[in-house]
């Protein structure tokens, strides 16, 4: 839900967290028929590998099967649901 983190990662690999730091929870959400697909699961696998080095361990990646480029409105709001239960 950190949207733009895997191209960030690409521009530049800071040696410590963003600002928010290791709390911070992150949520991927990719269509399985995207256009997009090849590229954003390069771009994941970078966003991924420096998550573990920077010690993250709230982070995942679902791709949704049958549908293509979206938002995945329904999904995030559930995860958002789900990460605000966990907090109470």
């Amino acid at each position: 839900m950190v949207q733009g983190l895997p191209r960030y990662l690409l521009r530049r690999t800071p040696t410590e967290p963003p600002e928010g730091g290791r709390d911070v929870v992150v949520r991927a959400f990719q269509g399985e028929k995207d256009g997009h697909l090849a590229t954003l699961t390069r771009q994941w696998s970078a966003a991924e590998a420096q998550l573990k080095a920077w010690g993250y361990t709230d982070f995942s990646r679902t791709t949704i099967p049958g549908i293509g480029h979206t938002a995945c409105h329904a999904q995030v709001f559930a995860a958002i649901d789900d990460i605000l239960a966990r907090r109470k």
